[in-house]
C-alpha cells in the first residue's frame, strides 16, 4: 500500500517536474526570440528630429531628405543661431550645439561661448527674420534676412545679413558642420 502511495507521489512529483522544465524552456526561446527582434529593431530603426511647427509632409531616406525638410531644419538652425537675448542664448546654443556633428562640436561650441559671452556683456537682444526662400546648394544653405538688435536697451537700425550653414544627413539624421555669418559689403 505505502509503496503505491510512494509511487503515485513520485510519478506526480516527476510530471510536474517535467511541467515546470516545459514552462522554463518556453520562456528561454520566447526571451531569446524578444532579445533578436529588439536588436534588429535598434539595427534598423533611426530617431529623426522633426522641426517644431513642420506644416507639410516630409521624406528622408539614409542621406537624402526632401527639400521642404531641409529648408524646415534650416530655418530652425537659423533660428537658433541668430535669434537670442542674455537669458536665453545658453539654453538655445545648447540645442543648437545638440545638432552639431561629433567632429565640428568643438570649434562650434568655442564659437558659440564666445558670442553668448558678447551677448550677456553687450546686454544684447537680438532677432533675424528670414526674407525669401532659404537657397541649398549641395551641403551648404543660405538664408538672406533683416537682424534686428538692441544694445544695451538701445535700438539699432536693422540691418541686412546673411547666414549660412554647412550640414550633413546621417541615417536620417541632420548634422550641422558649421554656422557662419557673411561679411557686410559696405
Amino acid at each position: 500500500m505505502k509503496g503505491k502511495i510512494f509511487d503515485s507521489i513520485m510519478s506526480r512529483l516527476s510530471a510536474q517536474n517535467l511541467l515546470l522544465k516545459l514552462a522554463v524552456a518556453a520562456l528561454t526561446v520566447m526571451s531569446l526570440l524578444n532579445y533578436a527582434q529588439s536588436n534588429k529593431c535598434l539595427r534598423e530603426k533611426t530617431v529623426v528630429l522633426v522641426p517644431p511647427n513642420m506644416p507639410n509632409q516630409l521624406e528622408l531616406q539614409g542621406t537624402k531628405a526632401s527639400t521642404e525638410y531641409l529648408r524646415q531644419m534650416g530655418l530652425y538652425v537659423f533660428s537658433l543661431a541668430a535669434d537670442y537675448s542674455p537669458g536665453n542664448v545658453d539654453q538655445r546654443f545648447a540645442t543648437l550645439l545638440s545638432l552639431y556633428e561629433s567632429d565640428a562640436y568643438p570649434a562650434g561650441k568655442d564659437a558659440l561661448n564666445q558670442v553668448s559671452e558678447m551677448v550677456k556683456t553687450a546686454d544684447m537682444i537680438q532677432s533675424f527674420h528670414v526674407q525669401g526662400e532659404i537657397k541649398i546648394e549641395g551641403d551648404v544653405m543660405t538664408a538672406k534676412g533683416t537682424v534686428q538688435q538692441v544694445i544695451n536697451g538701445v535700438a539699432q537700425v536693422a540691418i541686412l545679413e546673411t547666414y549660412s550653414i554647412r550640414f550633413a544627413l546621417a541615417n536620417g539624421r541632420f548634422l550641422v558642420k558649421e554656422v557662419w555669418k557673411h561679411e557686410r559689403k559696405n
